[in-house]
């Protein structure tokens, strides 16, 4: 294989399977890394449709990538700044009553 990856995926990884094992205790990665990839591979290359790269889908993502960059850099911001303050607690319920966030919005990007 060749190409221009770069970035994150430029370089092997290995993953932590913590998280996975705390919910599935007798979980246990069977596949090599390299196996699967031969296989993730040939799966594509099995089916043109595969290959063709979605526009709309693309555009969604870039939106929520830039979404959530936006979002990244103004929380980063408020804290350097000392803006982060405490949730607001409802006096008579003790209920946090800070903002929700409306994940229906996502469908829309």
């Amino acid at each position: 294989m060749t190409g221009t990856l770069t970035g994150d995926k430029s370089v092997s990884a290995v993953f932590d399977t913590t998280k996975i094992r705390r919910f599935v205790p007798d979980f246990r990665p069977v596949v090599p890394f390299a196996e699967g990839i031969r296989w993730t591979v040939a799966w594509f290359d099995a089916d043109p449709a595969r290959q063709q790269v979605d526009a709309a889908m693309d555009a969604a993502w870039d939106r929520l990538v830039a979404a959530y960059e936006e979002g990244l850099a103004s929380a980063v911001a408020r804290v350097a700044a000392g803006g982060l303050k405490s949730r607001p607690v409802s006096r008579e319920s003790g209920q946090d009553r800070s903002p929700r966030l409306d994940f229906t919005a996502i469908g829309r990007l």
